[in-house]
C-alpha cells in the first residue's frame, strides 16, 4: 500500500510514480495530465461530477466512471474491493493510488514499459491514454495542456 506523502494530489501521484515505477518528471506529468482530465485529481468523484461514495452502477459505459482514473465496470469494482481489503475509504487518495499501483504492476504493466520510452509530456499522455485510460473521447489537447502545466509547475 502506498504512503501518501503529500496532501497535494498531483505531488503525491507524481512522487509515487517516480519512486515506485521509475518514471521521470516528464513522464509523470503525462500521467497527471490524463488524471486531471478524467477526475480533476479527485479520488472521490463519480463521472458527471457527483462527489462522495461510488455510484452503485458498474456499467463500463462512459457514464459511470469512478475515482482518479474514472474506472468503470470490473475496474471500478476492483478499486472498491482494494479499498475494502486495505481498510481504506474508496475515495481516498491512498486507495486510488494503491489500486492504480496494483494495476500497473499486473494487468497494465505494459503501460509502464511503454511510458518509459517517451521523452515528451505529449508522448507520455498519449501512451497513458492508449494503454491505461482507454478513453473513448480522450480530448488529447486538454490532456497535453494539463501535462505541460504540471511539468512547468515542477511536479
Amino acid at each position: 500500500m502506498p504512503t501518501v506523502s503529500s496532501s497535494d494530489p498531483a505531488k503525491a501521484i507524481a512522487d509515487n510514480l517516480e519512486q515506485k515505477f521509475g518514471l521521470n518528471a516528464t513522464q509523470a506529468a503525462g500521467v497527471l495530465g490524463n488524471l486531471q482530465q478524467e477526475s480533476g485529481l479527485q479520488g472521490d468523484i463519480n463521472q458527471g461530477g457527483a462527489k462522495g461514495a461510488p455510484s452503485s452502477n458498474f456499467a463500463d459505459d462512459n457514464g459511470n466512471g469512478w475515482g482518479l482514473a474514472q474506472w468503470g465496470g470490473t475496474r471500478k469494482q476492483g478499486e472498491i474491493d482494494y479499498a475494502k481489503q486495505n481498510g481504506l475509504d474508496p475515495g481516498s487518495l491512498q486507495a486510488n493510488i494503491g489500486f492504480m499501483d496494483k494495476e500497473l504492476s499486473t494487468d497494465y504493466s505494459k503501460t509502464i514499459s511503454d511510458i518509459k520510452n517517451t521523452s515528451s509530456t505529449d508522448q507520455a499522455a498519449m501512451v497513458w491514454d492508449k494503454d491505461y485510460e482507454l478513453a473513448s473521447d480522450p480530448q488529447m489537447a486538454n490532456r497535453d495542456q494539463y501535462a505541460q502545466q504540471f511539468l512547468q509547475q515542477g511536479l
